[in-house]
């Protein structure tokens, strides 16, 4: 199940530090010092989503048989931990990605919902004619089927017998939290797999160094090319648009008021 912290004012409570900076910790002294990354992800977060976050450290456990050339025979310790590494990777790519788009649906969905009402409005002020002004997005969903009916106030869906539709502050704050999670995610798939590269390369093995960089290659061509969190735009299109239909949905209240004025 995918956990929607729509409160604005918790999720920035859980935002440590902006997207790309570095974090760092406090000692007793006073002193900082830079965290460790897996220390660092897990700062950074959302508590609702937390199992949905690439494992960075059960991945990096995976390593340890790199570290070792004690065993009986270490060169088939080394392929296994190999092989079960890039498994376990995939299946964190699948798992972040899943989310991700589940994730994007869902705020569309709520989007649309909020443009149809404000078109509604629009026309019902407009006494009936077309709706200018309608790009992108807002287009599309305003002259999609319409959804169901959602009634007015912060939040919509209420009079209905749903759940309340989160409002659009609310909306952008989740939109822009989807695009840190899918640049954490980014970010922690990139610093494992050149820990697993530093490692695999100190073994000196050439023929598993040779196989094990075309299998990486694979993985990386996939992401850039067929996994949608990798560039993280539908997130970012998605905080827009939010913002615009929060903005939209002010002019529509102040215009609203307005005529209601004796």
């Amino acid at each position: 199940m995918i956990h929607f912290p729509f409160d604005a004012t918790r999720l920035e409570a859980h935002s440590v530090g902006k997207r790309g900076e570095e974090i760092r910790g406090m000692a007793e002294d006073g002193t900082t010092y830079k965290m460790k990354f897996a220390k660092e992800l897990e700062a950074k977060v959302v508590p609702e989503w937390q199992q949905h976050y690439i494992q960075y450290r059960k991945l990096k456990k995976l390593l340890q048989p790199f570290k070792t050339t004690d065993a009986e025979n270490p060169t088939q310790a080394w392929e296994a931990a190999d092989t079960q590494f890039y498994s376990e990777l995939r299946k964190e790519v699948d798992k972040v990605e899943t989310f991700y788009l589940e994730t994007v649906d869902r705020l569309q969905e709520y989007i649309r919902q909020w443009v149809y009402h404000a078109y509604k409005q629009q026309h019902k002020q407009q006494g009936g004619t077309a709706t200018p002004g309608l790009t992108g997005w807002s287009k599309f969903f305003a002259t999609s089927q319409s959804p169901q009916s959602p009634s007015q106030g912060s939040s919509l869906g209420q009079g209905d017998g749903g759940p309340p539709i989160p409002s659009p502050a609310s909306l952008a704050a989740v939109a822009d939290r989807l695009t840190t999670y899918a640049a954490l995610n980014r970010l922690a798939i990139i610093k494992i797999i050149k820990k697993h590269w530093k490692l695999l390369s100190s073994t000196q093995h050439s023929g598993l160094i040779r196989t094990s960089k075309a299998t990486e290659t694979s993985i990386l061509e996939t992401l850039r090319t067929d996994r949608a969190f990798w560039t993280g735009q539908e997130a970012e299109a998605l905080v827009e648009e939010a913002r615009k239909i929060r903005w939209d949905s002010s002019r529509l209240r102040a215009k609203e008021a307005q005529t209601m004025v004796p």
